[in-house]
């Protein structure tokens, strides 16, 4: 196998490895609407029962701009509990003043807590007699909700009316392209995508993501030129990077947007064999960006692909040295190993491959070892976690929106939350019974999730020991 051939290889495997970790999910859509419905029916008789139980210490009030602010002092004193109860106690004041902006303040906080039936029942009274701008706002709200939950359809529904008006703000018809966009991204309607992306303009916070998703279509189209400029115009824009980054840098100072323009850079030119300026691309990553082990890979691909092996294997060695077990050293194992083979170094290469091999079997073994414990498991369980990153015995991977929708594991986290707060707050068994139900269903499935990450991640990795397996096969065959 020749060097290119090789390099490519190494990197369509990386892509598999990525895509089917992407695409694997613990179950079909209508077992997270489930998951989603049992939520919410559950959070709908709590939040009843909370506001019987506390109505005279919440209190009324018939005047909006109180009610207003008395949910935001609640609420940053981390009491939702108590902001959501409040509002639904004063549900008939919000009907009553249904166009000021405290409606949709309230309809906003409903659906990122999931409070769905309340949500849906102050949606209704929008419907019937708000005005058109706090309609128009209402329906975005509720199409950033169903986008979240990878409600395509809904989604869509409720931004056709918006994108065809002029009524919502700048910032939030921009957000609206945006999605739309991505829609189009899915129903493989690119250009249609684009031109959505070019509404968005440049003094907008949200024009450098429209960019970014331009630029991402043409790579996917092929057409690298175009996404070339594209992301090197906004790289050389400074101002627009500090801008939208403002407030979110990491510890060196460097917007981890940069970081990521970077990368999506280098790894279109390597796929186009354009390995010097690819190399630079990956220069530019931060060292203690998220994006630097893929940038370290890049590094060491786009070196392989100059020929220039030193390199290479410089980069490939720091990856396996790393302290945390992820698809980055494991990768690096074999491509450090196939470096030696490509310097000639036959002696040194075999050795490489032998240890790459009991790497990958120690590996397996631990994650089918992982993936049968529950000690690992349940420890990240029980956190109430809401990161889709979960490291379990030094092993990371992220389990992405492409396993588990994120607002499923905002669920969990509540219910874990419910279950501490009410379990020692109240005299009702049943609402206690109600809410270890719906945890036990998420804790359930939860461990399946992880479990099934697991097991993927320890297919890929077999697939690393079977190449290395072959390739320490041709260093022998070639020393005879």
């Amino acid at each position: 196998m020749n060097n290119k051939s090789t390099l490519s290889a190494a990197i369509i495997f990386l892509s598999l490895v990525v895509s089917a970790t992407a695409s694997a999910q613990l179950s079909e859509q209508d077992s997270f609407r489930q998951l989603d419905a049992d939520f919410q029916a559950l959070s709908a008789n709590l939040y009843q029962y909370y506001v019987n139980q506390h109505q005279n210490r919440l209190g009324k009030t018939d005047n909006i701009e109180t009610l207003r602010l008395r949910i935001e002092q609640l609420n940053a004193t981390e009491q939702p509990l108590d902001g959501i109860a409040y509002a639904l106690l004063n549900f008939s004041t919000i009907a009553e003043n249904i166009n000021d902006p405290t409606t949709i303040y309230v309809l906003e906080l409903l659906l990122e807590h999931n409070e769905f039936d309340s949500a849906e029942k102050l949606y209704e009274i929008i419907y019937d007699e708000a005005d058109d701008f706090t309609a128009a706002k209402a329906d975005f709200l509720f199409a950033r909700y169903y986008f979240r939950r990878n409600e395509w359809a809904l989604c869509a529904d409720y931004l056709a009316d918006i994108l065809n008006n002029n009524l919502l703000s700048d910032q939030d018809l921009h957000y609206a392209l945006i999605l739309n966009g991505i829609l189009l991204q899915y129903k493989k309607q690119h250009r249609q995508a684009m031109e959505h992306y070019r509404k968005i303009p440049a003094d907008s916070a949200y024009y450098l993501h429209g960019q970014i998703n331009t630029a991402v279509v043409n790579i996917r189209q092929g057409w690298w030129t175009d996404a070339h400029i594209i992301i090197n115009r906004l790289l050389n824009n400074p101002e627009l990077i500090e801008q939208e980054n403002a407030g979110e840098n990491n510890a060196s100072g460097r917007a981890d947007m940069v970081n990521r323009l970077h990368v999506i850079l280098g790894y279109s030119m390597l796929r186009n064999e354009f390995y010097r300026y690819a190399r630079e691309a990956f220069r530019n990553v931060a060292i203690d960006s998220p994006y630097a082990n893929r940038a370290l890979l890049g590094i060491g691909l786009s070196a392989a692909g100059q020929e220039d092996y030193v390199g290479a294997l410089n980069a490939f060695t720091r990856l396996s040295e790393l302290a945390e077990d992820n698809i980055y050293k494991d990768e690096a194992q074999l491509l450090r190993a196939y470096t030696y083979d490509r310097l000639k170094q036959r002696a040194t290469a075999a050795r490489a491959y032998e240890n790459a091999i009991e790497y990958y079997q120690r590996r397996i073994s631990q994650l089918q070892n992982l993936s049968v414990s529950d000690d690992g498991i349940n420890a990240h369980v029980y956190t109430g976690a809401t990161s889709t990153r979960v490291s379990l015995k030094n092993q990371a991977f992220d389990i992405g929106d492409g396993y588990y929708p994120k607002v499923l594991l905002n669920n969990f986290s509540a219910l874990y939350h419910f279950k501490n707060h009410f379990a020692t707050t109240t005299d009702n068994p049943q609402l206690v019974a109600d809410i270890n139900a719906v945890y036990q269903q998420y804790e359930a499935a939860y461990r399946a999730l992880l479990t099934t990450a697991v097991n993927h991640y320890s297919e890929a990795v077999a697939s690393y020991l079977s190449q290395a397996r072959y390739r320490l096969a041709t260093v022998y065959d070639n020393r005879r």
